[in-house]
């Protein structure tokens, strides 16, 4: 997983590493923080999926979409932790930004973007 938490001054950049997953996601959440998963469809396979909280709009976090193998099944998730508990918005990509996501404790928010 390619994850940051740091702002970016709008470039683009990549990781050159593409593989396929296929093991298990262990996500750290808790109390204070929650996990997000997003399901795409397999074109945004390598690109970024960047959230914010509402409250700290310069606080930007973003993940890969990345290919997986789930019970035999090609999926492509780009999986956020933790985060802490909050409404985020989304800012990329731009055809989803604006749209809110409520991170709670201790649970898996999951969006499906297929």
């Amino acid at each position: 997983m390619s994850q940051h938490d740091r702002p970016h001054a709008g470039y683009e950049h990549t990781h050159g590493h593409e593989h396929i997953h296929s093991g298990e996601v262990v996500l750290d959440i808790g109390e204070e923080r929650g996990g997000l998963v997003v399901y795409t469809r397999g074109e945004l396979r390598g690109q970024e999926i960047e959230v914010f909280p509402l409250a700290e709009p310069t606080r930007l976090t973003h993940t890969d979409v990345h290919e997986r193998i789930f019970n035999e099944q090609t999926i492509f998730t780009a999986v956020f932790t933790p985060l802490p508990i909050g409404v985020y918005w989304v800012s990329r990509p731009a055809d989803r930004a604006g749209l809110p996501i409520t991170i709670s404790p201790g649970r898996v928010t999951e969006l499906d973007w297929r």
